[in-house]
């Protein structure tokens, strides 16, 4: 990932043919040391075919707390992680596509941070976040519920 990563506990189980392996207190740094992301709970399941592709059959994050920064010079920083905007030749969103061949992802109860450096605007905190993606083949479904401030307006859910 290129950021400091810290792991506070982890174990495995088996029951079957699905392993699941469990991490507690997952943190992603950023360049200054600040937590970019946390994850108290994620739980992933492994089948004989995401093992084949290097994925997860389902993973499951509970009450990720994460922070999108745009910094003055318009770099965008999720996570800790920069992002480029534009891959060059040969060069493919390999975040992406790793995250869209996972057979389900689902985050409950999150917190995303987005603070805009650039325009010098208060941060915003969406709260209560909800995702699920469900990816089969070419096919990929996506789920996202959320609460914005009580001065932005309403509970949301955008669908794709």
């Amino acid at each position: 990932l290129g950021v400091p990563v810290r792991i506070g506990a982890l174990s495995a189980r088996s029951e079957g043919l699905v392993p699941t392996v469990e991490l507690l207190d997952v943190a992603l740094l950023d360049a200054q040391g600040r937590e970019a992301l946390r994850l108290p709970r994620v739980v992933a399941s492994l089948s004989p075919r995401s093992v084949l592709r290097l994925g997860f059959e389902q993973l499951y994050i509970e009450r990720p707390e994460l922070d999108v920064r745009r910094e003055a010079d318009g770099r965008l920083v999720v996570g800790g992680i920069p992002v480029r905007s534009q891959a060059g030749p040969g060069e493919g969103g390999g975040g992406a596509d790793w995250l869209f061949s996972q057979g389900e992802v689902a985050l409950r109860g999150g917190t995303v941070r987005w603070t805009d450096a650039m325009r010098g605007a208060p941060p915003l905190a969406l709260s209560d976040v909800d995702i699920v993606l469900r990816n089969r083949g070419w096919r990929h479904a996506m789920r996202l519920d959320a609460t914005p401030p009580a001065a932005w307006g309403d509970r949301f859910t955008v669908m794709g």
